[in-house]
Formats: C-alpha cells, sequence, structure tokens
C-alpha cells in the first residue's frame, strides 16, 4: 500500500532500534473497529514496543505505543476481545 517517506522512514528506523519480533497478533485493528489485522509486535533496544498492523492490501498502521512495552502493546489487542497472540516461536519465518 502506497505510504508516505514519514511512515517508510518509521519502518526502516526499526532496524536502527534493534527490534526483535516480539508476537503477532491477529485482532480488531482498534476498539470498536469490526475488521481485523495482524500486528507484528516488537521490541526495541529501550525495552518499549512497536507495532506494525497488516492487511493484505499492505501495512495500514504504525504504532509507536507511547512508551508502552511489547507485552504492554500485546494486552491492548488482547483486551479489545478476541484477539489470537502467536508467540515468535510460532510464527514461520
Amino acid at each position: 500500500m502506497p505510504a508516505g517517506a514519514g511512515v517508510v522512514d518509521r519502518i526502516i528506523g526499526l532496524r536502527d532500534e534493534g527490534a526483535e519480533l516480539h508476537a503477532v497478533v491477529w485482532a480488531r485493528e482498534s476498539f470498536g473497529s469490526p475488521e481485523r489485522a495482524y500486528v507484528l509486535v516488537y521490541g526495541v533496544e529501550s525495552g518499549a514496543g512497536r507495532a506494525v498492523s497488516v492487511k493484505e492490501s499492505g501495512i495500514v498502521g504504525v504504532y509507536f505505543g507511547c512508551g508502552a512495552s511489547p507485552p504492554g502493546l500485546v494486552s491492548f489487542w488482547e483486551a479489545n476481545g478476541d484477539a489470537v497472540v502467536y508467540p515468535p516461536s510460532d510464527v514461520k519465518r
């Protein structure tokens, strides 16, 4: 999906932050949204979480979590009701 340079730069910047995959969550995009997406949750060297939301159309969101840890970001989507969480060991690379 087309994305502005700022979004692309943020995703590329995950590498510079030492991002490591924490979990993949199949969940509603946000509270009240009927649509579901895969959310790739990363941890970075500072301990903060980052998330990239992906649908069939491509990347639909990048979340920097306001300082939340990776488990905190996973909990955010779990609180939405019916999220399915796949730990990294279950994700085929």
